[in-house]
């Protein structure tokens, strides 16, 4: 499986509702029927604290892009080069995100499932992104990472649903960068919790698998599977809007 995740800005006189909403309402679909081809095509909106203004906001979504293989990506790529599509796209991101400040990220996923938990209500998802030292070689901290990972089975919370890590690969070519929070990502995990967990519960929900620096924040995930829009998933969870460990 060929992924790639996506960091997007809004446009700086939007609000994150506004941003979002026409994102989903708009965008998404016009993608879709435009280039088509994607196996799974996901949006996480980070739902930051009031007091994280929108000017210092990392970023505005992560989108996530799953295809079968690499040809079928790359066949995506050219569908949106091009034309009429290119022109069409173009215009419609200028018209509500920042493109000076997209950039794309192939990553290899690795994920943990847990049949026995799927009968439980998935409705908040979180993302933690580990850095490593600065004058650490890019792959030092996946090294450490994968060694632990496996465990992860064993040391995730009764009350995640499933995991997911994601490590950037700098030498592909469709990696533009890597650079979140002042600092090169190492990893990016993410873990989908059971409805009804305290906030105590949900920062222990990941593994203890990084080291280094750590940020996490919840996230509201939009689905497109097959070409159709999927509501996002409701959350109930309050005060945890915004994590660091």
């Amino acid at each position: 499986m060929f992924k790639l995740l996506l960091f997007i800005w809004p446009k700086a006189e939007l609000t994150r509702r506004e941003f979002s909403e026409y994102y989903e309402r708009d965008h998404a679909p016009l993608g879709a029927r435009l280039t088509g081809g994607a196996t799974d095509y996901r949006r996480n909106y980070p739902q930051w604290d009031e007091r994280c203004k929108s000017n210092s906001e990392p970023f505005g979504v992560m989108t996530e892009v799953w295809h079968e293989e690499r040809a079928q990506f790359e066949a995506q790529i050219a569908a949106r080069m091009s034309v009429p599509a290119k022109t069409i796209l173009d215009n419609d991101e200028a018209k509500f995100m920042n493109r000076e400040r997209k950039c794309s990220v192939v990553v290899d996923e690795r994920c943990v499932s847990f049949p026995d938990r799927s009968e439980l209500a998935t409705v908040n998802k979180l993302v933690r992104f580990a850095f490593a030292d600065d004058d650490a070689p890019p792959n030092a901290l996946r090294q450490t990472h994968e060694a632990r990972v496996q465990n992860a089975r064993r040391d995730l919370a009764p009350c995640v649903v499933h995991y997911a890590c994601n490590y950037p690969r700098y030498d592909d070519p469709f990696t533009s960068s890597a650079e979140l929070f002042g600092s090169r990502v190492a990893v990016v995990e993410e873990v989908w919790v059971s409805e009804g967990d305290g906030q105590g519960d949900l920062v222990q929900a990941f593994p203890s698998t990084a080291s280094g620096r750590t940020f996490t924040v919840r996230v509201r995930e939009c689905r497109t599977p097959g070409g159709r829009l999927v509501a996002p998933l409701a959350s109930d969870l309050r005060g945890v809007d915004r994590l660091r460990e």
